[in-house]
């Protein structure tokens, strides 16, 4: 029995410490002693073994020491990250230069006008300047589908309408794109580096699934802090669900144009994701409302197919 109290003894007295390495220079190691129980001993006649246990009061003292300690560790790291960040390689740019990257600048400014110009299409049809349009919800909302007899069925005005889109986005975003790489020079110049742009702009797009790609092909070399980096393009992913209601819709109108009807409920039960409402107008004209469910955005379409005379 009192072998085994001493083994206890032994190893309750034990500390711990804890070392840690910041930067590649200056190395500190803390140690932290944690004596949660003092024993005293008291030995009679050699055999027998008393041991008095520390207060609650002492326990309490001790642990408050211990986070004490941790919150001074924690604050120094925070302290060392944001002080001495220079010495660490590949954590802030050059010196002379701002923490915000040139490209990262750029590419947040087309991806913005991006956005602001799938907008202003989807509620209209999947177009900036609708042609042939009606008038709903305060919207101009462009015909995909049109007859303006009765009785026939549609006739597509828009079968390449993903081609249609990608070429108004670009044209949109290209004198845009210049004025994004003017202010991107600006914003380096005016944080001493230096911005120079050489060869024609060239803009592509391409739109995809749940994205619109703008492709960006243009000379340009930054220098900042004496260290020079040079671009031969950019590429730009937008998330937008423009394409995807641009397949939406040609299967609306391949329906119409066919069958003069599409069934939006069974459609919506099969894709989830979106929900389609069809609405009559006061004459014969549908708008197919397309909203997808994950993004909360919504595209507009106007469908005038298989109509009938007014008082039949």
């Amino acid at each position: 029995m009192d072998e085994k109290i001493n083994k206890e003894s032994q190893s309750q007295a034990e500390g711990y410490s804890l070392s840690f390495k910041l930067g590649n220079k200056s190395r500190t190691k803390v140690r932290v002693l944690a004596d949660f129980v003092r024993w005293n001993f008291k030995f009679r006649n050699n055999k027998n073994l008393k041991c008095i246990t520390p207060s609650s009061s002492n326990k309490k003292g001790q642990l408050a020491i211990l986070v004490i300690l941790a919150i001074l560790l924690v604050a120094s790291v925070i302290i060392f990250f944001v002080f001495a960040g220079d010495s660490i390689p590949g954590i802030v740019n050059p010196p002379g230069t701002d923490t915000v990257d040139p490209q990262s600048y750029f590419k947040e400014c087309v991806r913005s006008n991006v956005l602001d110009v799938v907008e202003v299409m989807m509620p209209q049809g999947g177009f900036i300047h609708p042609g042939y349009s009606i008038i709903y919800n305060n919207t101009n909302v462009e015909y995909l589908c049109t007859n303006l007899g009765f009785y026939d069925r549609c006739t597509i005005q828009h079968p390449m309408l993903v081609r249609e889109i990608e070429t108004q986005i670009k044209n949109y975003i290209t004198p845009n794109i210049t004025d994004c790489m003017d202010n991107m020079k600006e914003y380096v110049e005016d944080r001493g580096g230096k911005v120079e742009l050489s060869g024609p702009l060239e803009v592509g797009v391409d739109a995809v699934n749940d994205k619109v790609f703008v492709y960006i092909n243009k000379s340009i070399k930054i220098e900042r802090g004496n260290v020079p980096e040079t671009f031969d393009g950019f590429q730009v992913g937008v998330m937008t669900p423009i394409y995807n209601f641009a397949i939406i819709a040609n299967e609306i109108t391949n329906a119409e144009a066919a069958e003069c009807y599409f069934e939006p409920v069974g459609y919506s039960l099969n894709y989830p994701r979106y929900r389609i409402e069809r609405y009559q107008m006061s004459h014969p004209t549908k708008i197919y409302t397309i909203k997808d469910l994950d993004t909360n955005k919504l595209m507009y379409i106007a469908i005038r197919s298989c109509a009938m005379p007014a008082g039949l």
